[in-house]
């Protein structure tokens, strides 16, 4: 089991998935956290308790974006890759309105995954369990980006989300493609 640092820093929640491996437990201690998070490991990601954990997407933070994006460059480009693109996605950093999963910024968690049949969502199941989120203004509370398979997601509320709780997929992509 691990916990999100209690260190001061911008991520903590993805900091704490980061640095997980595949199948752990990742549990939020009490209280709110402004962030968006980015789930590219199958972990079980629970709230400390019934009520106990909110997390607010939104876009305050003049940094905020562009650490998601930087986190978001990195998991693609790297060698090996973090995570993949579903086919059609482009790979687009361009500044200022980078391509790359621009349909999905804001979200309160996006969950990438690897394709193939070593992808680690495949043997490791994934949870999203007892988190309530406030504020997502453009992708939702949860976005579900391909290759994230055998997940569950249960007890999450979403009072002021702009967007539907839970996507899966790409919008430019029909599903079954």
């Amino acid at each position: 089991m691990r916990e999100p640092w209690t260190t001061a820093g911008l991520t903590p929640i993805s900091d704490a998935i980061a640095a997980s491996n595949p199948g752990d437990v990742v549990v939020l201690a009490p209280g709110g956290y402004q962030e968006m998070v980015i789930m590219a490991k199958p972990v079980q990601l629970a709230g400390a308790g019934p009520g106990s954990v909110s997390i607010n997407p939104a876009k305050t933070r003049t940094d905020a974006l562009q650490t998601w994006r930087d986190r978001v460059r990195r998991l693609l480009t790297s060698t090996p890759t973090g995570a993949d693109l579903l086919p059609g996605q482009a790979l687009d950093f361009t500044v200022p309105e980078p391509g790359t999963l621009n349909t999905e910024e804001g979200a309160g968690i996006l969950v990438l995954g690897k394709s193939g049949p070593n992808s680690t969502f495949a043997t490791n199941p994934s949870r999203i369990d007892g988190i309530t989120f406030f504020g997502a203004d453009h992708g939702g509370a949860i976005t579900v980006n391909g290759y994230a398979q055998y997940r569950s997601v249960s007890i999450v509320k979403c009072p002021e989300v702009s967007r539907k709780p839970l996507e899966e997929g790409h919008p430019a992509i029909p599903k079954g493609a």
